[in-house]
């Protein structure tokens, strides 16, 4: 976690109880088929913290996803080092070819 974080950064490792409430009953992939939108998926496959075959599951369910797969990646390589600059090109990638981002140039 704290590999993700700025020197200085304000944030603690701390969450409240009441997310354990809540937390086990979150499931994103009961709502995927009605999805209407491009959506851009995410998987780095070396997570540990979501399970890739409910990202897999979430990605079929929905209509008009785009699954991008990240064999090297965990849950925050992606916000850290040279991995951030290749996953938001590949976003803005995606961006530009559902029309919400300009073209370069």
């Amino acid at each position: 976690f704290m590999s993700a974080v700025g020197t200085g950064s304000p944030w603690r490792n701390e969450v409240t109880p009441g997310l354990f409430t809540t937390l086990s009953t979150f499931r994103p992939v009961r709502l995927a088929a009605k999805m209407n939108v491009p959506t851009w998926i995410g998987l780095c496959e070396r997570d540990i913290s979501v399970s890739n075959k409910a990202i897999e599951r979430f990605a079929a369910r929905t209509s008009h996803a785009t699954l991008q797969r990240y064999r090297e990646h965990d849950h925050f390589s992606p916000f850290i080092g040279d991995a951030t600059t290749s996953v938001a090109a590949d976003q803005v990638a995606f961006l530009r070819t559902i029309g919400l981002a300009p073209g370069v140039g």
